[in-house]
């Protein structure tokens, strides 16, 4: 941006929040340049309602939603640079980078920041998604907690106790309570305690007040501790997937 000259014309793929917009926005103010800054996404976003820091520099951008990287609604050479932070590399690889050399007008720049295959925020990825693998999957607390509820509830409901349904009761919770210690025992090297913590918390909590709640409302809450850890796993392999590597890097710019 320190190098766009007064009144450049600037689009920020996959903008997201309108971060990069925004640090476009303030270098120029800092030299009292104006830029003509577009942010497109996908996504219906509109940073200037929902973030409230900088909303009257926000405000002073073209946010729009809806837009893919790979079909752009610009004429050939309409702006003088064209950046990501984060985002293309999320969008068809091939299609937006010549969507980006077709907007771009000659002399201009292409500046694409991008998760690294080999980079950290790779290898946490990789080490959080370990962790969603072994509640999931080891562990096997959200199911264990569903087992438990279903168990426990059964004997606690019955007018008279009955000897097969309090065993089952016993080992349900037993089963649960292995599930939250071995929970618990992983939290000294997990890439992502939070969620470890999260997801125990709100499972036990749910075990704490079940006489206060019907069975369908256990149920679904470890469903919904299940489907949370599995869609954050999901976003943690959507990230792995864009990661590029310096081959990839050196494709793009030779292309």
């Amino acid at each position: 941006f320190a190098e766009c000259q007064d009144g450049a014309a600037i689009l920020d793929l996959c903008t997201g929040n309108g971060a990069l917009a925004l640090i476009a926005a303030e270098t120029a103010a800092e030299d009292r340049r104006r830029f003509a800054i577009t942010g497109i996404d996908k996504a219906a976003i509109d940073p200037a309602a929902y973030v409230s820091r900088h909303a009257d520099a926000l405000k002073a951008i073209d946010f729009r939603g809806g837009v893919a990287a790979e079909s752009l609604p610009f004429g050939d050479e309409s702006f003088d640079a064209v950046v990501s932070q984060y985002g293309a590399e999320y969008a068809p690889r091939g299609e937006t980078l010549a969507e980006a050399v077709r907007v771009l007008r000659p002399g201009g720049c292409i500046a694409l920041v991008m998760h690294a295959a080999d980079g950290t925020v790779a290898a946490r990825a990789k080490a959080a998604m370990e962790d969603a693998d072994f509640l999931l999957d080891d562990a096997r607390l959200p199911a264990a907690a569903l087992a438990c509820f279903r168990a426990v509830a059964k004997a606690e409901q019955g007018e008279s106790l009955v000897e097969a349904e309090e065993r089952r009761a016993r080992s349900a919770l037993t089963a649960f309570e292995t599930a939250l210690k071995r929970t618990g025992e992983r939290l000294e090297t997990a890439s992502d305690p939070e969620m470890l913590k999260n997801s125990a918390r709100v499972l036990i909590d749910a075990h704490t007040k079940r006489q206060l709640a019907p069975l369908s409302a256990l149920e679904e809450k470890a469903e919904e501790v299940r489907l949370e850890i599995a869609a954050h796993r999901g976003r943690l392999q959507a990230l792995l997937d864009a990661a590029v590597s310096a081959e990839d890097c050196a494709d793009m710019a030779r292309d």
